[in-house]
């Protein structure tokens, strides 16, 4: 074997696992977003275990940096001519097999401890509570971050407080720019709100802007009228360049006996909106004349949205939004008997998991790392 060919084979490996690791991450991203839409009774009965996952990864760049070590070594005994006396029949391709099929084992190892549990038994019950609307904003200025760590990301932590401490609301979730769109139904299921809210991103919606009147018509026309409870809607935004009358939008929802509340999110100062917050070296979008834009945290705006809603308005800090005036609010809401169906029952199903890592187990211990050699022995 020539160092060519060696090199070649070590580079084939690298790109093999690399490969693998991105198929692998893309594909558990796409599932973990369609399980709960397609079933809505899926839960992790050990869900602190995920974190394992990223396990993964590290143990693929470990078998990397061996298979590295080991070709240098093999490059002194290839300068020495005797690697085909060594390791006659190594083959590389298989050493790569073998780790690829331990590695899900271990993926499924895992996936078997985090103990997926399907619903299995569906009951509708009634719980007191009122309806809220979430009308988040995910224009372009909420990538700005004079907010730790952005408008956005502090929007959706808050968010989140705000849901963790419901108990027996319903809840539904409106993402809004140059269009609004219902990303989340009215629903009293905590963990799917906490789900979609944690998925939305500035590319939620494809035309950016900031149409919020729209978005505020669109929540008061997405409660259930036939139900006697009273309803909220709870807008999220920077308050920044809105297209159309909000305040309007406000005052009809009020007329509908809808209270409009607002969490502010930004600073007076303002700050430039990188054009991909992910990058290491920031690139912040310009205005025609090549100028940095800044965009700034518009309270007046909120403010008067609130007045024509008959609501309350909290904004954030440099890193906290106090929720306390939104929670006393919802918590003075005049609580309505609502039908809910909760799933009872549920299937655990960490036994496919473990089956399968067992399998692939065996396979691991079956498949040979030696080439097979087929060819008659010479006669002496």
């Amino acid at each position: 074997m020539n160092r060519n060919e060696k090199t070649y084979q070590l580079s084939t490996t690298i790109w093999t696992i690399a490969i693998f690791e991105i198929a692998f991450w893309v594909l558990l991203a796409v599932a973990w977003y369609l399980i709960p839409e397609f079933l809505p009774g899926f839960r992790l009965h050990n869900p602190e275990w995920k974190w394992a996952l990223f396990v993964l990864p590290v143990v693929s760049l470990l078998f990397l940096l061996f298979a590295i070590l080991k070709q240098r070594k093999l490059k002194k005994l290839t300068e020495l001519h005797l690697t085909p006396t060594i390791l006659p029949n190594r083959s590389p391709v298989k050493s790569t097999i073998r780790f690829l099929i331990l590695r899900m084992a271990l993926a499924f190892t895992i996936f078997g401890i985090m103990d997926p549990k399907v619903g299995s038994k569906l009951e509708e019950g009634t719980t007191r509570g009122a309806d809220l609307m979430i009308v988040f904003d995910v224009s372009k200025s909420m990538l700005a971050e004079d907010v730790e760590p952005s408008r956005l990301e502090r929007g959706k932590l808050s968010l989140q407080r705000l849901i963790d401490k419901m108990h027996g609301d319903r809840v539904g979730l409106i993402v809004y720019a140059g269009d609004a769109f219902v990303q989340m139904p009215i629903t009293s299921d905590y963990a799917a709100a906490q789900f979609f809210l944690s998925s939305i991103s500035t590319n939620s919606v494809a035309r950016q802007g900031t149409a919020l009147g729209n978005a505020i018509d669109l929540a008061a026309e997405s409660f259930d009228d036939e139900r006697a409870t009273q309803r909220a809607i709870i807008v999220v935004s920077d308050g920044e360049n809105h297209e159309d009358n909000a305040i309007n939008a406000a005052e009809r929802a009020r007329e509908k006996g809808i209270t409009v509340h607002a969490i502010g999110l930004g600073t007076t100062q303002g700050a430039p909106i990188p054009k991909n917050p992910e990058s290491s070296q920031k690139d912040f979008l310009k205005d025609s004349d090549g100028n940095v834009v800044v965009s700034q945290f518009n309270a007046t705006l909120l403010q008067e949205l609130v007045e024509a809603g008959e609501g309350v308005m909290v904004s954030s800090g440099e890193s906290y939004v106090p929720l306390d005036g939104i929670r006393q609010a919802i918590g003075e809401m005049q609580k309505a008997e609502l039908g809910t169906f909760n799933f009872t029952d549920f299937e655990h199903r960490h036994q496919y998991f473990f089956g399968t890592a067992l399998v692939l187990l065996m396979a691991y211990l079956l498949l040979a790392e030696r080439k097979m050699n087929f060819s008659k022995p010479k006669k002496s």
